[in-house]
């Protein structure tokens, strides 16, 4: 998509009336372009500091292509990992997948493609034009175009390092410690996602939304746990996102940048350390808090993190509920001010309610 391309996008709001499920490529291009997330993007992705509208690092996306895409590409048939590659599994065309996912007739096995260090050679590290704000917008959006859930990555690469591919572990391009080198902060996070229940027979993911809201209730203890153990350590620099299937915690990137380590330090040690560290906070105090407190339906999902860590990017799309990813923290103004027990916020975890005035608003810098 080019920057001729644009003013068609401007001002067409008919994705407001479709179900997200259903959405045509150009209908989340015009989703992006006139809610004003795509320019958000922008900066987000790029790490643009506000203040002088210079970017500090970059943070590579990463996608999650659409089922819409990939039926206008006639991209039907795909290989199967179970079967070496032998391109047999079937696309999914149904609205019950609305991101791209083939199945292997013979396994059942699913295959999706999202650009992330999960898959072998599907990882694209893409920045935006820093030079041409508009070109950047018309690169997003060209992206966009084939996107179902957009990813960001925890690490914070210098920008001498832009537009340099940064390979995944399993490629041996480059060792751990050059690969840490081109970091110069990391997001701690804590993602909390519901539990299963028994639904005929098969465990289902709880919706945090059900009836009752029982998940909502307990979602609110946990924010509420942590918010005073932050407290207890004297941490104030995070940031409370609702996930649309549960809540994020994301500690800012500056809290553990290089600028903080002894200089004796190498960027490989630096980061290990404090991941290790993190890792076992989280198994002994939190968990032990969420238990002890008798939290139900929702619960810590804890897994160690690494340099190619991902969370679904802000007023992207869940994969199952179409709600967006909510930045609790600006919506209610402050940690100690979410109250998810609040009826206000429902109504912007659905993209067709958010605009460009509401992203000026919940600007966040993460």
């Amino acid at each position: 998509m080019s920057v001729q391309d644009l003013p068609r996008l401007q001002g067409n709001y008919s994705y407001k009336s479709i179900d997200p499920r259903d959405w045509s490529c150009a209908d989340y291009a015009c989703y992006l372009y006139n809610s004003g997330v795509a320019d958000f993007y922008y900066d987000f992705f790029n790490c643009i500091n506000t203040t002088d509208n210079r970017s500090i690092g970059f943070r590579p996306p990463s996608i999650d292509i659409s089922r819409a895409w990939a039926i206008e590409k006639k991209f039907l048939i795909h290989g199967c990992y179970k079967h070496k590659g032998e391109k047999h599994s079937k696309l999914l065309t149904d609205r019950k997948y609305p991101t791209a996912t083939w199945i292997c007739p013979e396994t059942g096995w699913k295959t999706q493609i999202p650009h992330r260090y999960t898959n072998i050679g599907s990882y694209i590290p893409i920045t935006f034009n820093i030079e041409d704000r508009e070109k950047g917008i018309a690169e997003i959006l060209d992206l966009g175009y084939k996107a179902r859930i957009w990813h960001f990555e925890m690490s914070i690469f210098d920008n001498k390092f832009r537009g340099e591919n940064i390979f995944p572990d399993h490629l041996k391009m480059h060792t751990q410690g050059e690969k840490w080198d081109r970091v110069t902060g990391h997001n701690l996070i804590m993602e909390f996602d519901t539990t299963d229940e028994r639904i005929n027979g098969e465990n289902i993911r709880r919706d945090i939304m059900e009836d009752g809201d029982k998940v909502v209730d307990n979602a609110q203890k946990i924010i509420e746990i942590v918010n005073n153990e932050m407290s207890r350590n004297g941490i104030e620099a995070y940031d409370w996102w609702f996930s649309g299937g549960g809540i994020y915690f994301i500690l800012n990137h500056r809290l553990n940048d290089i600028t903080r380590k002894e200089p004796r330090d190498s960027n490989l040690t630096w980061f290990n350390g404090i991941l290790y560290k993190w890792d076992k906070y989280q198994s002994s105090i939190i968990i032990k808090k969420i238990k002890d407190e008798g939290i139900k339906y929702i619960g810590l999902d804890y897994k160690r993190q690494f340099i190619r860590t991902y969370l679904k990017a802000p007023y992207s799309l869940h994969r199952r509920f179409d709600r967006i990813v909510l930045p609790l923290t600006n919506f209610f103004g402050g940690n100690d001010k979410i109250n998810l027990r609040k009826e206000n916020w429902r109504r912007y975890i659905y993209p067709k309610n958010v605009d460009k005035e509401f992203i000026k608003k919940l600007r966040i810098s993460i």
